[in-house]
Order: structure tokens, then sequence, then C-alpha cells
């Protein structure tokens, strides 16, 4: 089997191309990049592959132009904006591990996730157009209205500071409802196959560090797991989906969706839940996801790694 992994530089492709090297021991892994640089190559791509920012005209030409000479069995997009393109755009016939544009059009955008959850009957944070926002929506999260991380992201608490918010701004930006507390805060995934309408879900408690989930604890919480299935019966959901949610008494409430791998996909997979595993295998051989129990209580952290690339040997 040979897939091409996009974003190739960054720790969700890496993690995916590590995954991919472990279950299909066969497979030729590939990368693309907006640099085409060899470093991704160090850690497992067998090649790695420059194609245009996701925003240039010529980006879709380029991705069907290379899927032409190299035959991949499946593309998976990790960045945003290249989901954004290939929802909008044609997609060429290509061989894309995603969702379906439906899900895309609201999940990338932050202000249309929570009137697509409202219209579902889930409950939604309040969510304006930051220039909308006054002082009787305090607290709230000013974020971009695309992009993922934490980049961008301010708490606001009072008046003063969102006059200044709103004036210092460029972007496009949200206020969110600001809602529950650190301590309740959780990264689940969401995975469903249509063909079989198998669905698994996995809720970790976690702890951030720079942005990124650094500590978490799978926890099992009912009213989760029916949040979880009612998006995945709403949506019509085939593939896999992160969710960011806090607990509240009132119960959960969705704040972020991402409509990607995100960046616990291998935290996910070293706990059994190997939802890369089971989207690429049904796409391309429709098998069912294997029946999965999650491990209540379990711990899992990130730590770094530091790959050593000795100088190449030279002929005296």
């Amino acid at each position: 089997m040979k897939l091409l992994i996009t974003g190739a530089e960054g720790d969700i492709a890496d993690a995916l191309c590590r995954i991919a090297r472990e279950s299909w021991p066969d497979s030729v892994i590939h990368g693309s990049d907006i640099s085409g640089d060899p470093w991704p190559r160090l850690n497992g791509f067998a090649a790695v592959h420059r194609l245009p920012h996701a925003t240039a005209p010529d980006y879709l030409s380029a991705l069907a132009a290379l899927q032409g000479r190299e035959r991949f069995a499946a593309i998976v997009p990790v960045t945003d904006a290249e989901l954004f393109a290939l929802g909008r755009g044609a997609q060429r016939d290509l061989p894309l591990i995603m969702l379906d544009a439906a899900w895309l059009d609201f999940a990338l955008d932050k202000l249309e996730t929570p009137r697509w959850l409202a219209a579902a009957g889930l409950p939604a944070p309040r969510t304006k157009e930051l220039r909308a926002a006054t002082g009787e929506d305090l607290p709230v999260i000013v974020k971009p209205r695309r992009g993922h991380g934490s980049r961008g992201l301010e708490i606001v608490r009072t008046a003063a500071r969102l006059a200044a918010v709103q004036l210092e701004r460029r972007d496009e930006a949200i206020a969110q409802e600001y809602v529950g507390e650190p301590e309740g805060e959780f990264t689940c995934c969401l995975f469903r196959d249509r063909a079989s309408g198998e669905i698994r879900t996995i809720a970790l408690r976690r702890q951030l560090q720079g942005g990124i989930t650094g500590r978490a604890t799978v926890e099992s919480i009912p009213s989760i797991d029916v949040l979880l299935r009612a998006m995945a019966a709403a949506g019509d959901l085939d593939g896999s989906v992160n969710v960011q949610l806090r607990l509240l008494d009132s119960g959960p409430m969705v704040f972020e969706i991402n409509p990607r791998f995100s960046s616990t996909v291998m935290m996910r997979h070293r706990l059994g839940f190997r939802d890369f595993v089971w989207a690429v295998e049904s796409r391309l051989r429709g098998k069912r996801p294997e029946p999965w129990v999650p491990p209540i209580g379990t711990r899992i952290f990130r730590l770094s790694r530091e790959i050593v690339v000795p100088p190449e040997s030279r002929s005296p």
C-alpha cells in the first residue's frame, strides 16, 4: 500500500507516518509539504514532495498531477487549509481519507460550528463575531474564526479589554462564551463507519502543555458518549473527528470540532483506539473496525524526542 500524508513537517503527519509504518509494515509512505524539505524523510517518509500552499490557485492541479505520477492508494490531508480547499474544490477523483464537504463546511468555521450544534438540538456556547460582542457577553474567549491550535486565543474578562481587542484585532475573529474550567476539559474522538454503522468514542480528560494535550486520562462519562453519538447521527458521520469540550454541571459543552486527525492521534492509537487505521481500512478494504473497550483510568502523556543524524560518509 502506498500512502501520501500531507503537512509532512508537522507533528500530526509525523504521528500518522509512524502509525502507518507500524500497522502496514510493507507500506510505502510519502509526505508532502510546501517546502519539500527532505528533513521528514529522516523520520520514515520514503519521499517528500513539494506542493503549493493550499490557498494557491494551482494547489488542486499540483496535487492531481502528483497523484497521476505516484498512484497513491490513499491521500491523507492533514492541514485545515488543505481540507478547506479540497472540500470546496473539484477533488479530481482523488482517493482522499477525509470527512465529506458537509462536515468541513461547519467544523472548519468556529462561528458555524455552534450554529450547527444548536440546529441539531445539541448544547452550544454563545458565539458571535468579535465586533458584535458587548460587555454583557463577558467573559469570552477571542480566537480566529478559522485555524487550529492555541494561536490567537485570549480570555477576555473586562469591558475595557474587550474594547481594546476589538481595536487591535485585524483578523476575522470571534468571541465565544467562556464555559467551565480547565480541569473539566476533554479531548474526544468520534469514529463512525457509515457502511456498517459502527461507532467508537473515546474521552480523554486532558491537561494542555504548550497549546496541545500533554497529559490525559481515559474516562467513561455516559453524557459525553451520548452527545458524541448524537453528533454522529446528526451529521451522518463517516470517518474520524476530534471534539473538544468541557464538562459542566449541566452536561458536556462542545466548544470546538476538528474535522481531521488531531494531535492526539498517536495517544489514541497507543490506547487501542486506532481511528486512523480504521478509516483507511474502511475506505480501501471495506473492513469494519474491530471491537474496542476503553481502558478506563489509563493515563498517557507526551514527551519530546530527538533524532540524531550523523554526517554522510565521504570517500577519501
